[in-house]
């Protein structure tokens, strides 16, 4: 089937020779691809298209297929007595056929018939053949113009739909054009950037936009180069870079396109997965020691107690002990810590009243707070539904960022604790928010606080809040921390209240 334009272009043709010749029967017949079969595509005065309602084989069949297949114009005065003939019209006497070629392609072959004998003059073969040249031309032009029409839809679906930035510079490094891709990825319209130089969106500035276009005038082209982006809301992009020059007819430098994937979530990933590793190999060689050091240390504590209950020792080696003896559970505190790091945690879960485990953690670091003389403010949410939680191991998470707010704020500095129900949707949770006016967290630190062994104090492991994370994730909650150095810091706890175990 030829397409709605070539189809139109075919009609007025006929209606030409119509209006020029007054043929009253006309038909235009295309060769296929591959040059063996004509199909009829527009005709007039042809009712039910007898004989034209089928291919017809070139070279082996009807007048039509001898001028296909010779590419000679033909005129039969009596096609009564021509065997090649194929009846067109009802009571076809006359038929003169003409080859639509251009160059040495063939196009296909124009026929008009005629119900009387000797209808058509010898000139009118002339005429015809000069009008076939110019129509085939048209015909061919009109093929390709569809052709390329539906290559460039193709292709513009095909960029539409692309996740990847797709993108073109003109040879001074201005945007000239700008996928939906690139939009999705970097947050700008394309209206916001076109016209427009590149350089911005390099996360290293002007010197890394310079070297990756050496880099591309040298080579011609790049194949997936890893580049960090900025996008419009200052969010960093991890990408994979491919691109090439593009060149005028002249061969001279023009511009150049690029294609940007976005890596940033696989980048995020392998970190994770990298880190993930590493941890899991420090967590098992960490218990490994942490057992070799348990059971010695146990046998000091005990043989200290022993010496401790003995009589005659002087003040100085009593306290010598008790010394001995705080350093001792420190350690296994210590050892303690990671053993719940490097150990899936179990939980027995039962419904508690955020508000009274609170209250509970609250009590555990009540004298810390007395000797610091602490203002603890609670803003406890009235009828919380009751939660699944591990009430041992939720209090030590309350207790462990209680304690932290506490180091963190001066002599008579403030605690306030908030809880609330949050509903989005179908979903419901509750939310513990901790805030103090302690010194805050330095931005290079937030990042990091929840990491495994990380910590800014001599007498901490830095698992505590790794182990918090642990425990609240176990729930199928999150923490987030929100601080500003000199003005305090706020933990947020979200739990949600269908916790599994």
């Amino acid at each position: 089937m030829v397409s709605e334009g070539t189809a139109k272009l075919l009609g007025q043709l006929l209606r030409v020779i119509r209006d020029l010749f007054h043929y009253r029967h006309a038909a235009i017949l295309l060769a296929d691809e591959a040059g063996k079969y004509l199909f009829l595509q527009a005709s007039l005065g042809y009712r039910g298209r007898a004989g034209r309602n089928r291919p017809i084989a070139i070279g082996k069949e009807g007048v039509t297929g001898w001028v296909a297949a010779h590419r000679k114009p033909l005129l039969v005065s009596d096609v009564r007595r021509d065997p090649r003939y194929l009846r067109g019209i009802a009571h076809g006497r006359s038929e003169i056929a003409v080859p639509l070629v251009m160059g040495k392609q063939l196009i296909g072959v124009l026929d008009v018939e005629s119900e009387k004998v000797n209808a058509f003059p010898r000139r009118d073969l002339r005429v015809l053949s000069l009008f076939a040249s110019h129509a085939a031309v048209a015909i061919e032009n009109a093929r390709l113009y569809q052709e390329c029409k539906e290559a460039k839809d193709r292709l513009q679906k095909l960029i539409e739909s692309s996740s990847d930035a797709i993108t073109t510079a003109d040879n001074r490094g201005r945007l000239v054009f700008w996928s939906k891709g690139a939009e999705a990825i970097f947050g700008y319209k394309a209206s916001e950037v076109l016209g427009q130089s590149a350089t911005p969106f390099y996360a290293k500035g002007r010197e890394e936009a310079r070297r990756i276009m050496g880099q591309l005038y040298r080579k011609g082209q790049l194949k997936n180069v890893e580049v960090d982006y900025v996008g419009k809301d200052g969010r960093k992009i991890f990408a994979s870079l491919s691109a090439s020059l593009l060149r005028d007819e002249r061969g001279e430098v023009a511009g150049s396109l690029g294609i940007i994937r976005d890596t940033t979530e696989f980048r995020v990933l392998s970190q994770q997965l990298l880190q993930s590793e590493r941890l899991a190999t420090i967590g098992q060689l960490s218990t490994q020691i942490a057992h070799e050091i348990m059971n010695p240390l146990s046998a000091i504590k005990m043989n200290l107690r022993i010496l401790s209950k003995r009589e005659g020792l002087s003040a100085n080696d009593r306290r010598r002990l008790e010394i001995a003896n705080f350093e001792i559970d420190h350690l296994q505190k210590i050892l303690q810590d990671i053993f719940d790091y490097s150990r899936a945690l179990q939980l027995t879960l039962s419904h508690e009243d955020l508000n009274e485990v609170l209250e509970k953690s609250l009590l555990m670091v009540h004298d810390r707070l007395e000797e610091k003389q602490i203002t603890v403010t609670k803003r406890f949410g009235r009828k919380l539904p009751r939660i699944p939680v591990d009430l041992v191991r939720m209090m030590r998470v309350f207790t462990n960022l209680l304690i932290n707010a506490i180091q963190a704020v001066a002599q008579e500095g403030q605690v306030t604790v908030t809880t609330e129900l949050l509903r989005s949707g179908q979903e419901r949770s509750v939310r513990v928010t901790l805030d103090d006016n302690g010194k805050g967290i330095a931005p290079a630190e937030r990042t990091s606080i929840f990491e495994p062994f990380y910590t800014t104090r001599r007498d901490d492991t830095g698992l505590g809040l790794t182990i918090v994370k642990k425990i609240v994730e176990q729930h199928n909650g999150r923490i987030e921390v929100e601080s500003q150095e000199g003005q305090g810091t706020r933990f947020i706890v979200v739990l949600p209240l269908g916790a599994k175990g």
